[in-house]
């Protein structure tokens, strides 16, 4: 991604007056979730070409994503006008939750009601709809809506899988500012100053730069070792190196280094990537879940320390992106590690490290408690009250985040980063194309309401998701 911006950005000053070097570039930024880059980028598109909606919907979705509704619902309004008849559903399903999250879900209703007469299976439409009745106290409506959207649900697998991918791509704003590393490290210190001084323990010592350079300076000085560096905004291990120096850290904007955590516990000689996972069902008032299990995906090759191996990333991470070249050694661990996508489920870590010695229930409370923190965080940052000024209570559909988890040798778990759209691979515990969880997140959420209390509908059919907020008695 990186040397992607780099060559967008010579593209540009090489060709100025190119449309797609200009959308090259906004998308890559887009991407590297440098929004502001990217509205600029895409303002000099559509002064090329004015009258193009991937711009107006691009810009649209940025602005969606930072909260500025009223801006994104003129571009989504503007790009469902300009697109083709096969292509106006995706701006106007956004548009009709602008409405609804500006707290007009009556002006919402017939967008929603537009889009499913061109296609009544558009289920994100059908989810919108419902919400947006029940805001209007149409509940008779809301349920007959709530009705078919479940049989669809339960006729279709891909229908959940696009339901609950669309809240992942087009989730409200606020989650962008936990996925930033810098701004995570930020949140962090705030909460253990005005919440609880002894919270997230077990984060790795963090410098944001270049702020924090000086500090990062003494440290080093105090205690010498391996620091990583890494881009504020990236994921998966995108621009990640190991240094033991401070020579070659960079100092602008956009970068942060952390400790490294040198003593790993090693599952079949290999570092372990682990994600547990939460999920945010409602923001007035919030319920959020962890999911009980998690997967883990392992180093493509067996971890060794030393000066000598900090540029041996493939020891350090398992992103099959990065060494896409590699084929000997995707293949090498897949056979260390017994499957074909080297991921591990839930049941697998446990039985290994109960295997090791290690007490798995006191495990699984230091990670329910880093959940806990985390959830604490983002009430305190105020991710959900925000959410919630226009007094829609059923403007927000289900999100999916994962946090990301490294086991030492002592079996502590250190909360590295969250990730704020985790993909569907490898998600819960490590199912891919058949992952039951899906379905059962779509019965959580849709459901006829009758004179019922949602949360309780909603609990009833929690399976093995755990709710954190409100608490379990």
């Amino acid at each position: 991604m990186i040397a992607a911006r780099e060559e967008a950005v010579a593209l540009v000053d090489r060709y100025p007056d190119d449309f797609h070097a200009h959308m090259f570039l906004g998308n890559v930024c887009r991407q590297m979730r440098d929004v502001g880059a990217a509205l600029a980028s895409l303002e000099q598109a559509g002064r090329l070409r004015p009258e193009d909606e991937s711009v107006a919907f691009n810009t649209g979705a940025c602005q969606y994503w930072t909260g500025e509704l009223e801006k994104a619902l003129a571009h989504f309004l503007r790009a469902a006008e300009l697109a083709p008849e096969e292509s106006k559903r995706q701006p106007s399903v956004l548009a009709g939750y602008c409405h609804h999250r500006l707290g007009r879900p009556k002006d919402a209703i017939p967008v929603f009601e537009r889009v499913l007469q061109r296609d009544r299976y558009e289920v994100a439409a059908l989810y919108g709809l419902m919400q947006a009745l029940r805001d209007t106290g149409e509940f008779d409506a809301a349920d007959a809506q709530a009705n078919a959207l479940e049989r669809i649900l339960g006729d279709d697998s891909r229908a959940v899988r696009a339901m609950l991918g669309f809240f992942q791509a087009y989730d409200f704003h606020g989650w962008l500012q936990f996925d930033d590393k810098a701004q995570l490290k930020r949140h962090i210190d705030r909460y253990r100053q005005n919440v609880e001084a002894a919270a997230f323990a077990n984060v790795p010592e963090t410098y944001v730069m270049p702020d924090d350079y000086a500090a990062l300076e003494a440290a080093h000085r105090d205690a010498p070792g391996v620091w990583v560096v890494k881009p504020n905004m990236l994921h998966n291990g995108h621009g990640l190196r190991l240094v033991d120096g401070l020579d070659t850290v960079p100092r602008e904007p956009g970068w942060l280094v952390q400790r490294y955590l040198a003593d790993p516990f090693l599952f079949r000689g290999r570092k372990a990537n682990f994600r547990i996972f939460l999920l945010v069902t409602a923001v007035d008032p919030p319920r959020v879940y962890l999911f009980h299990g998690g997967s883990a995906r392992f180093a493509l090759e067996p971890y060794r320390s030393g000066p000598e191996y900090l540029d041996h990333l493939p020891m350090h991470i398992g992103n099959r992106g990065l060494f896409s070249d590699r084929a000997d050694l995707v293949e090498e661990t897949n056979r260390v590690m017994g499957n074909a996508d080297s991921v591990w489920g839930f049941r697998e870590l446990i039985d290994y490290i109960a295997e090791a010695g290690f007490d798995t229930d006191a495990l699984w409370s230091r990670l329910r408690r880093q959940a806990e923190e985390v959830v604490g965080m983002f009430e305190a940052a105020g991710v959900f009250r925000n959410q919630v000024v226009e007094g829609c209570r059923h403007a927000y559909g289900p999100k999916i985040l994962g946090l990301d988890i490294f086991f030492d040798d002592a079996m502590r778990p250190w909360l590295l980063e969250i990730e704020r759209g985790p993909t569907f691979n490898r998600m819960f515990n490590g199912e891919r194309d058949d992952n039951p969880v899906l379905p059962l997140i779509g019965k959580m959420v849709v459901f006829p309401l009758g004179d019922g209390d949602p949360a309780e509908f909603e609990y009833a059919r929690r399976g093995p998701f755990i709710r954190l907020l409100p608490a379990e008695s």
